[in-house]
């Protein structure tokens, strides 16, 4: 079974950004600058926090990432209203 999660994150430097970037984007889509939304099962978030909190020991500045869980599509809110025919197929 698959849930929905944002993922958030407060990070000063360039690799590091892009390393969660990397790792975020092989299960959802980036919303806005840090910020993804994501469906994964319960064996890819235990992988992915597992990499992100590897990239966050390693570095050289304080960096922090929330996975926010959330809850079905269907109680989504989108004002202005928009069309989701052009979303990824994996987000639900």
């Amino acid at each position: 079974m698959t849930s929905r999660y944002a993922i958030a994150y407060d990070v000063t430097e360039d690799r590091l950004r892009r390393q969660i970037r990397q790792a975020c984007k092989r299960y959802g889509a980036h919303q806005q600058y840090s910020l993804f939304e994501v469906k994964l099962t319960p064996t890819e978030r235990a992988k992915l926090v597992d990499k992100l909190e590897c990239f966050v020991r390693e570095a050289q500045e304080p960096a922090h990432i929330r996975i926010y869980s959330v809850g079905p599509r269907s109680n989504d809110i989108d004002i202005p209203e928009i069309d989701d025919s052009d979303e990824p197929a994996n987000i639900v």
